[in-house]
């Protein structure tokens, strides 16, 4: 099921959330000794994609819920592990303001901490249709 689903994705990079949340519930009925090499798998696949960076940023809020330590090679996945990560060359900012451009100021811990296993549909909905 899993390989169907990454199939779906490399060719609808649209589908992206909508991938992670499906494969977030899937990792639940995963052995916990399964999914990091699962998850590095399913990279591997995508290595080959262009403009991948937003699945990793999707791979990452899958990944980390289930305390799976896998490297990434967008470098926004970065923001979310080093509070001082700087994402753009800010050597010519004045000292003062380069601080606004740490990852500690806009990425939020706590939010980041608390997120659950399983990807919520509010996660992933951009527009809620009333019935």
């Amino acid at each position: 099921m899993v390989a169907i689903l990454t199939d779906i994705a490399i060719h609808n990079p649209r589908t992206f959330s909508i991938y992670a949340s499906i494969l977030s519930r899937m990792f639940t009925w995963v052995r916990p000794q399964e999914r990091e090499g699962l998850l590095e798998n399913i990279q591997t696949k995508f290595e080959s994609v262009p403009h991948a960076g937003q699945l990793e940023l999707w791979l990452q809020r899958v990944a980390a819920p289930f305390g799976l330590n896998v490297t990434y090679s967008e470098p926004l996945c970065d923001a979310v592990v080093d509070p001082e990560f700087q994402l753009w060359n800010s050597n010519w900012v004045h000292v003062k303001h380069r601080t606004l451009l740490k990852a500690s100021e806009y990425v939020d811990q706590g939010v980041f901490l608390a997120l659950t296993p399983v990807v919520q549909s509010g996660e992933v909905q951009l527009f809620h249709y009333g019935s």
